[in-house]
């Protein structure tokens, strides 16, 4: 598992963001436009990271970000228990191994 602070979270979206426009060749005055965005909230965020979610949603919208995000995010919640049950199940399942090494005659 990788640890992420929310400061490199917020930084890898801007970067993501950042190349996906450049990918696409728009420039950031186009996204501002199609995503009903002021100019300066696309350069603040591609060059501090900091964006209201509403702003951030719509430049992903705009750069077909959502979908993947959401599927990523649907797929993590799918991979998670929805109760202790679930995870008592999941652990009655595999049972613990220990190591193991015949004993030595002497």
């Amino acid at each position: 598992m990788v640890f992420i602070t929310p400061d490199s979270l917020q930084d890898t979206l801007a970067q993501t963001v950042k190349a996906r426009r450049i990918v696409l060749q728009m420039t950031q005055r186009e996204v501002a436009e199609r995503a009903q965005v002021s100019l300066s909230v696309v350069r603040k965020f591609e060059q501090t990271s900091q964006i209201s979610w509403a702003s951030l949603a719509r430049l992903l919208y705009v750069l077909e970000l959502a979908s993947p995000l959401l599927e990523g995010l649907d797929t993590f919640m799918n991979a998670v228990p929805d109760s202790m049950d679930e995870v008592l199940a999941l652990k009655a399942k595999k049972p613990r191994q220990r190591a193991y090494s015949p004993r030595k005659k002497s």
